[in-house]
């Protein structure tokens, strides 16, 4: 919620700030749940139209965002693995709000388990974008939320559970 929040408050800030639908700053947030020990993992990926626009079709201002390839999209460029066994990205729900798209996954079968690790690969937006800051949350029963911040230099992190 808080990464959310935090996008949401930043948007309405560049609108305010410059015309149009472009914006200076570049950066997705992808929140990992677990929601109980029991549940299989949740993902929300969250971007700006414009960037996924230019990522699709080479142009910001590109009409509408196909619900198809913007799945393809992220499977192609979000990779989740664990104990060197890549997970597979389930497509849920793609939703729009002002100058943001939610894109949400799951994970079926994938359970929260302690000890392990998870290793993530994010390239989304890092080839159109240089500044791309793509910020990965993860909540987990019994952990503090923990954060990774990866970007066009360093596209993978690790999360110890």
């Amino acid at each position: 919620m808080i990464a959310v929040c935090s996008i949401m408050l930043f948007s309405s800030f560049l609108a305010s700030q410059q015309p149009g639908s472009f914006h200076d700053f570049k950066m997705s947030v992808c929140e990992m749940t677990f929601p109980s020990e029991n549940d299989d993992l949740q993902l929300k990926f969250y971007l700006f139209q414009d960037d996924l626009k230019t990522a699709l079709h080479g142009n910001p201002d590109a009409p509408a965002i196909d619900e198809e390839k913007a799945r393809a999209y992220i499977q192609e460029h979000f990779k989740l693995t664990r104990n060197g066994l890549e997970i597979k990205l389930r497509f849920s729900a793609m939703r729009m709000k002002n100058d943001q798209v939610l894109l949400e996954f799951n994970c079926p079968g994938v359970r929260f388990q302690s000890p392990g690790k998870l290793l993530v690969r994010n390239t989304i937006l890092t080839e159109q974008f240089r500044k791309q800051v793509n910020m990965v949350y993860l909540n987990a029963p019994g952990k503090d939320r923990i954060t990774l911040m990866l970007h066009a230099a360093k596209t993978e992190g690790t999360f110890s559970l």
